[in-house]
């Protein structure tokens, strides 16, 4: 093994003036039930987990990615939670979501409030595929991306179903119409490849991706997009990076005036003889210094370069597949970097695919000759963090805990009393002690008006499930059965009796995916989830 041994200071712990940057690292632990997080300094609070009920109907879709908090003017304490499913279901249409949480933030009991939450509408484009993780606007949308490009057009309008990027209006938690015909539109211009997230700098002009897909070979390139005009996506001109020498490259540009060639930017970029690196599962633009950073997951690498406009300088590795001094006679491995998020005074928070899941945390004066590493969280058995993004004054980080293992049963108690379990997707918020919880040890969570309990077999279920649901008092209950991703399949009413019910459900029709079943009466709405068999009578 490398071995780069650095002077890592342990970050001070004051109390007054602290930011979210100030902790001292984890040592290097290993997965067990629970995130760890340095808990002297910092706390969270649990937002919201997969097959939860959303107020306006349909659950939490799983496989949570890509957790974008949105302001609402310009606040850092109300605002717009963004999460994407990266649910691929086990067919193609609708397996892929975003639900949107407008939350708010109670500066009494220092803890994140949830006003209200629904699931964005993607039926106008035949769906969405594997949304994985994207980019907050300047002007306030949410750009989702499809990690998973299909060549099928099932809708016959010209473009394939699935590969490209759609904006949202957050407010409405509707598609965005890029072309002014009045119907949604996907970043056609920004073309077809396996999405994984997209990069704004302040200009409102340019946007930086890659494609992060195994099933091409040697095809995953670094993307620019130029458009005509600010905080407008439906034209404009398509790069992709070509390399010229060991520290130098160039924008080549790459058709996509038709349809026919927007499907086609794979090959095309190929055939200019872009810069191959294998699986870029993101690019970011630092703002503070004015670079883009590219995690290649393959390579263990995060490479930066300088953009001048036609051409590129300073290509570097800015961290390598090495063994990083955290502290004094400790090291940790770098390996896997996913998502890439700079907090506002250009720290680098890495988010780990693989290994032990760290969040990694690379201090702004980091350089490769000089490392300056350390470990921020490490996340249950089996999972792996996702979709990091901050408040704009940088004092709360938002992000979900990925396809952790159902067997696991520990329970965490957040800052705000609640009991948390990790056999799910869990979405939350991060940040210094003193702004989450009033020191309180617990806080009495609120019990069930109707709904006693809740439970379903068989589980698997291959043709007919029974709903047992254990009901307090006689009350008319909406059921509604939704899919992995959060959508709504199906809904009816249901008369309730004191005691057990039992309600018959055909499931022989639905494709294989994982469900929830969710019971809505009154003030209450209790969720469980079942797992379709491929079977069928």
């Amino acid at each position: 093994m490398k071995y780069l041994l650095a002077l890592t200071t342990l970050l001070p712990l004051w109390a007054y003036g602290q930011k979210f940057s100030e902790f001292s690292t984890l040592l290097a632990p290993r997965q067990n039930d629970t995130v760890q997080f340095p808990s002297s300094t910092h706390a969270f609070q649990h937002i919201i987990s997969a097959g939860e009920p959303l107020t306006m109907g349909g659950t939490k879709g799983a496989q949570s990615d890509f957790t974008g908090y949105v302001p609402i003017n310009g606040s850092s304490r109300h605002g717009y939670l963004c999460i994407n499913s990266e649910s691929f279901s086990f067919g193609l249409t609708g397996s892929g979501g975003v639900c949107i949480l407008e939350i708010k933030y109670d500066s009494t009991e220092k803890a994140w409030k949830t006003l209200n939450s629904r699931n964005v509408n993607f039926g106008a484009l035949n769906g969405t595929l594997a949304n994985c993780s994207g980019a907050v606007t300047p002007w306030g949308t949410v750009i989702s991306c499809e990690e998973l490009k299909v060549a099928l057009d099932g809708n016959g309008d010209g473009y394939h179903d699935f590969g490209w990027c759609v904006e949202i209006d957050p407010a409405t938690a509707t598609v965005i119409d890029q072309d002014g015909d009045g119907k949604p539109d996907k970043l056609w211009k920004f073309g077809s490849m396996a999405h994984e997230n997209v990069s704004i700098p302040y200009d409102s002009l340019t946007y930086y991706y890659g494609e992060d897909n195994t099933l091409t070979g040697q095809d995953n390139f670094v993307y620019k997009f130029v458009a005509d005009e600010k905080m407008k996506l439906g034209s404009g001109k398509l790069y992709a990076l070509k390399k010229t020498g060991e520290t130098t490259g160039e924008w080549v540009q790459i058709p996509n005036n038709t349809k026919a060639e927007c499907n086609n930017t794979i090959q095309l970029a190929k055939n200019a003889g872009a810069w191959y690196l294998p699986r870029v599962e993101d690019v970011e633009f630092n703002p503070v210094d004015g670079k883009v950073y590219v995690a290649s997951t393959d390579l263990n690498q995060v490479i930066r370069f300088k953009d001048d406009g036609a051409t590129v300088s300073e290509i570097e590795v800015y961290l390598d597949n090495l063994d990083y001094e955290i502290a004094p006679g400790i090291v940790a491995t770098f390996t896997k970097p996913d998502n890439l998020t700079f907090d506002k005074d250009g720290n680098l928070y890495v988010l780990q695919d693989g290994g032990f899941n760290y969040i990694w945390f690379v201090d702004k004066n980091h350089t490769p000759q000089n490392p300056k590493v350390s470990i921020f969280a490490c996340v249950p058995r089996n999972a792996e963090p996702t979709g990091l993004t901050f408040t704009p004054d940088g004092m709360f980080g938002f992000w979900s805990v990925q396809h952790p293992s159902e067997a696991l049963n520990a329970i965490q108690i957040d800052a705000a009393g609640k009991e948390v379990k990790y056999n799910r997707d869990v979405t939350m918020v991060m940040a210094l002690k003193e702004h989450l919880g009033t020191g309180a040890t617990a806080r009495a969570q609120p019990k069930p008006a109707i709904v006693a309990s809740l439970g379903a077999f068989p589980n698997p279920v291959s043709d007919e499930l029974t709903l047992v649901v254990e009901s307090l008092k006689s009350v008319e209950a909406t059921i509604e059965v939704c899919a992995s991703v959060g959508t709504t399949v199906r809904t009816f009413k249901h008369k309730l009796v004191p005691g057990t019910n039992e309600i018959i459900i055909p499931f022989s029709d639905y494709p294989r995916d994982l469900y929830y079943l969710v019971v809505r009466a009154e003030k209450d709405a209790v969720s469980t989830k079942v797992l379709k068999s491929e079977e069928r009578k």
